[in-house]
């Protein structure tokens, strides 16, 4: 069993994918860690992720592995954890700039391509159902309005609901709406046999029950 979900910054990837994978007693990979944990490598060593040349050098170079600290997903760099490091405002406003670089998303969906195979899973990002595991059954999308991420964005990062803060974190979530969905190297969209959940209203129990059933329902 392979579940691919998919969808934009802060519609409930993660957390749902996790209580899938928990339920189901299936691998789970969020990929977005792993293009965090790249852009995380560029910035530590003073990269500028408009040189392609210098970011595909490093990027290339570096093998990037997900594994667990303190019961939660995290990821390796050359063996090494990294975790809360990826999660910088800076961080945040960067990765999408690195994401639609070919040579490196190319690098990083080789491995998680080679991540997949290995078992069953469930693997979360932007590009699962439509580029990394087109075997996927079930496919998901999930979306959500924007003020409802922009929101749970600001609950992620145990912020206040701040106006000013919370129009910062809106204006990002929609400009990197904006670079995923329009990138020429596999852009953000819904796979044709997806199934489209819109988490605005729906709490990730429901959400979860959902994918589940599918899942159930596709080995059945």
């Amino acid at each position: 069993m392979k579940i691919s979900i998919d969808g934009p910054a802060a519609s409930g990837k993660t957390a749902v994918g996790k209580s899938v994978s928990n339920k189901l007693n299936l691998r789970f990979l969020d990929t977005g860690l792993m293009y965090r944990a790249a852009t995380w490598l560029c910035v530590k060593n003073n990269i500028d992720l408009d040189n392609i040349v210098e970011t595909t050098k490093i990027v290339c170079s570096t093998s990037f592995r997900p594994t667990s600290e303190n019961g939660e997903t995290a990821i390796t760099i050359n063996g090494e954890i990294v975790s809360r490091a990826l999660f910088t405002e800076e961080i945040n406003s960067a990765v999408s700039i690195l994401a639609k670089i070919k040579t490196v998303r190319e690098f990083l969906v080789t491995q998680q391509k080679f991540i997949a195979k290995s078992g069953y899973i469930v693997m979360v990002g932007r590009d699962i159902g439509t580029v990394v595991m087109p075997d996927a059954h079930p496919k998901v999308f999930l979306k959500a309005s924007l003020d409802v991420r922009a929101r749970r964005r600001l609950s992620e990062d145990n912020l206040s609901i701040d106006e000013t803060q919370f129009l910062q974190i809106r204006n990002n979530l929609k400009a990197r709406d904006k670079i995923d969905s329009e990138r020429k190297e596999s852009p953000l969209r819904p796979a044709a046999n997806a199934l489209l959940i819109d988490t605005t209203e729906i709490g990730i129990e429901a959400v979860v029950d959902t994918i589940v059933g599918a899942a159930k329902k596709d080995v059945t």
